[in-house]
């Protein structure tokens, strides 16, 4: 009986979580700074690639909202090469949608290092109570991302707890490039920016893992 008084007595202390509003703020003229860390193994050897990029929100428009993608630094290492492109990286412009999604899904070349992170912003642009899932439906051209996400409750980074969303989807890019994505995205709903990313991608019988930090 005394057991089951503290118990109702907690639940009723307890204060029930708010919803949270996972939708990005694509406010004209604000930036965001992130740094993308990949590792693998390929080739015989292992790779590791590390980027660093700013977003800058542009203006809405009909079909969604301009960014434009500034590298400001992309290091890779093979085998034990070095190779730092920094300097030869120009900037790239999309158009997002509402979820955070580019127009155009292109994995060719040095592009492929500033879509990732963008398609791993997925957000689902409405409001989730913890445990409610939703569908990562994707569709553009050849381009596809389809999977299901979940509101797993908070995660401490730094010295906000912060939501914190699990996603599994696959990324089709045309030419065979398919990518099961499997990764968690911690989200900020004070600046409407994703905070912290982790996870694995396999692509065909290689695995990396990738980590996305805003600074």
């Amino acid at each position: 009986m005394i057991a089951t008084i503290a118990l109702l007595g907690t639940l009723l202390t307890t204060p029930h979580m708010e919803k949270v509003n996972f939708a990005h703020n694509f406010a004209q003229g604000q930036t965001a700074l992130y740094d993308l860390k990949i590792t693998g193994t390929g080739g015989g050897g292992d790779i590791e690639m590390n980027a660093a990029f700013t977003l800058l929100m542009g203006e809405k428009t009909t079909s969604g909202t301009n960014v434009t993608v500034k590298p400001t630094a992309m290091k890779m290492s093979m085998n034990g090469n070095d190779v730092d492109q920094s300097d030869e990286v120009s900037e790239f412009k999309y158009v997002l949608d509402e979820h955070g999604m580019p127009e155009t899904i292109n994995m060719t070349g040095r592009e492929m290092v500033i879509i990732i992170p963008l398609v791993l912003c997925y957000l689902p642009n409405k409001e989730l109570d913890v445990g409610d899932s939703f569908d990562v439906d994707f569709e553009k051209g050849d381009a596809t991302v389809k999977g299901t996400g979940k509101f797993e409750g908070m995660e401490k980074v730094g010295e906000k707890s912060l939501p914190k969303l699990s996603i599994k989807s696959l990324l089709h890019a045309g030419q065979g490039n398919d990518s099961e994505l499997t990764y968690t995205s911690v989200f900020d709903p004070a600046t409407g920016r994703i905070a912290l990313i982790k996870g694995t991608a396999v692509v065909g019988n290689q695995e990396f893992n990738f980590e996305l930090t805003k600074k």
